[in-house]
This record gives C-alpha cells, structure tokens and sequence, in this order.
C-alpha cells in the first residue's frame, strides 16, 4: 500500500495561505491511529494544527487559522512495512514539502456583488461580480483556488443539467475554487449583470480584464471567501473546504 501527496513539492513549490496538506492512500485505512502516527509535519515557524479524514484513503492537515506567509512545511510519511490494519502493510515512504507564499485573498459579498483582494492585509483590487442565480446559487464559505485554464469547456452535463437550460460553452481564464465546478472566469455575456444581479450557474462572473488579472494573481491554495448567497455553505470535502469548519471540530474527525 502507497501513500501520495495530491500537491507536492514536486509540482508546486509554493501554495497560498488556505492549502492543506492532503495525503492519499491507494487502498482504505482500517488503523487510522497506525496511519496517523506515522506521519509528521514539521512547519518553520511552528503552527499549531491538525488531521481530518476526508474519506477512507485521504487525510488532511490543516493549520489552525491560515498559514503564516513565509512558512516552510516538511511533511514524512513512514509507513514502510508498518501494519495499518486489515493485513494491509505499508510499501513505500512518502516525503515531500513547500513554502507558504504571499497572503492573497480573495473576499465575495453578494450584498455588494463585490469582490475585495487583499494582499498582505493591503486591499489591492476591488471587481464586480455576478454569481449563481436563485436556481443554482454559489455556494458561502471559504473556497480555496485549485487549479487554473486559459480556456476550459464548461459542460452542464458534468454535474447533471441535461436538456433544458443544458450548456456547453468555451470560457477563457478559468481559476477552480470547488470540485463542484466553481470557477471564477471571464463572462463578457454578463458584464452588464456584474455588480447588479446574479445570472450564471455556480460560477463567479467577471469581466474578461478581471478573470485574467485574477488568474495572473491567484496561485494555488489562496483562498476566496464567499459570504450572503441564497446557497448552502460549503462543504469540507468540496475541494479544499478545510477552513468552513471550526478548528476544534475539523480536527474531531481525526
């Protein structure tokens, strides 16, 4: 049995202010307390956090509040020929790390129709925005940016609008806040909407300049704050929604 790291430092050497730390086992843990002994994250300068298991093979760490910018994080895995349970042995050691960047911060107000950027506690944007409608409103909390496109093909049919209403539309500068297909990308067919009313699917409209500024500026584990929609809250699980729980309860799942 394996471990891997879903963000190493093999890809991405520095995240934003919101990035978990996410280990995936290629089979279920039946010893999670075995698992959990085995893995040690060591952050300069220390900060205070914890795990949570997201599902049967994915743990997550987290920091209790954002991590400090400037932060180095080691994180081990020894699990080689360690017993986790149910005759499943670890194979392989798993080590990998990253640094902490800049604090950008992405804050959304559907009172306002407004998003605010901070860097380093300075505002340094302010952009309007059109959200999901009524029917399919963007979800509140704390997203985390995932991944980003130049161009993406938005396609309903991947979370389960067929038919009427379906689409299947090419949008430019695309920045993943949810697995549940979140993005904040360039919508010029709803520039007249943004700052005024919500028209799109789920998704944070904003003009075609924005969306590129916005994918220029936004890395990988900065989060965007979402606040005063009609949707639910996000979920923990829903890309990296680590932070919509209160520390004392993530870390109760461990």
């Amino acid at each position: 049995m394996r471990a891997r790291a879903a963000r190493s430092a093999q890809t991405v050497v520095k995240v934003g202010v919101a990035q978990p730390i996410s280990i995936v086992f290629d089979e279920p843990i039946v010893d999670r307390a075995a698992a959990l002994a085995a893995i040690k994250v060591t952050t300069t300068p220390e900060q205070v956090g914890g795990f949570r298991w997201i599902t049967d093979q994915e743990v997550r760490w987290r920091p209790q509040s954002f991590w400090q910018s400037g932060t180095t994080v080691a994180v081990t895995v020894d699990i080689y020929g360690k017993d986790l349970g149910d005759g499943v042995y670890g194979q392989e050691d798993l080590a990998f790390g990253f640094t902490i960047g800049r604090s950008m911060v992405a804050e959304i107000d559907d009172n306002t129709k407004t998003m605010v950027v901070w860097e380093n506690g300075n505002q340094i944007n302010s952009i309007p925005v059109s959200m999901g409608s009524n029917k399919y409103p963007t979800y509140n909390g704390v997203h985390v940016v995932a991944e980003r496109y130049e161009s993406k093909i938005m396609d309903s049919s991947t979370w389960g609008l067929t038919g009427t209403g379906a689409y299947r539309t090419e949008v430019f500068w695309a920045t993943r806040i949810s697995s549940s297909g979140e993005f904040v990308h360039a919508a010029p067919w709803s520039v007249d909407s943004q700052g005024y009313e919500n028209v799109s699917h789920g998704c944070v409209n904003v003009s075609t300049d924005a969306a590129q500024w916005f994918y220029n500026t936004f890395i990988p584990g900065d989060p965007v704050t979402i606040k005063n929609t009609v949707g639910p809250n996000l979920e923990v699980w829903d890309g990296f929604g680590d932070f919509q729980l209160p520390f004392e309860e993530y870390v109760s799942a461990a």
